[in-house]
């Protein structure tokens, strides 16, 4: 990745970018000084996710959880994310409340380690005509494993915390929404 060039007897070796987009430039007089800082950048100033650095939207790749089941209720309580960074990044979103539903796709903004997004949940009365939508504001923040999610516009509504699930089967989070219904 690297290139090395040779001004008034140092050697400038161009390493990569930093953690922040700025180039890392290592200056060393020789050769074998060049290549351990080299080495020392890669191994330890490259890893934003425990640095304290702006995250990059792929960071935010993947499925967090705070689903559980409450047996003295017999429900399921919790949210579920599934965050795909794609050039135009999208969740799946499923919220549980006594049963689980959503599990539909929702364009998301990603800004370093904050997300936000829109939930728009089609309703209907009890003859079963359509009623005005429910549309729940959400905003988050990567920290660690743990992605912080609260409602936009509810001060009085408690944040969930969503861990990192490792290693999730394609289409968990859209399954759970469909609440054993066919999805």
């Amino acid at each position: 990745m690297g290139g090395l060039s040779k001004v008034a007897g140092l050697r400038f070796w161009l390493v990569g970018n930093d953690t922040y987009g700025g180039v890392v430039i290592v200056m060393c007089r020789f050769m074998r000084a060049c290549a351990v800082a080299a080495a020392t950048f890669f191994a330890l100033g490259s890893t934003s996710a425990t640095s304290g650095a702006p995250a990059t939207s792929s960071d935010l790749s993947g499925v967090y959880s705070s689903v559980r089941y409450v047996e003295e209720a017999g429900d399921d309580l919790g949210m579920e994310i599934e965050v795909i960074t794609t050039p135009q990044p999208v969740a799946v979103v499923t919220i549980c409340e006594g049963q689980c539903w959503g599990g539909k796709t929702w364009p998301v903004v990603i800004d370093g380690r904050k997300i936000s997004f829109s939930v728009v949940e089609e309703l209907k009365d009890q003859d079963g005509k359509p009623s005005k939508p429910l549309t729940l504001n959400f905003v988050g923040e990567l920290r660690g494993d743990v992605l912080v999610v609260h409602k936009r516009d509810a001060s009085d509504v408690p944040e969930e915390r969503l861990k990192r699930v490792a290693n999730p089967p394609p289409g968990q989070t859209a399954r759970l929404g469909c609440n054993a219904a066919a999805c």
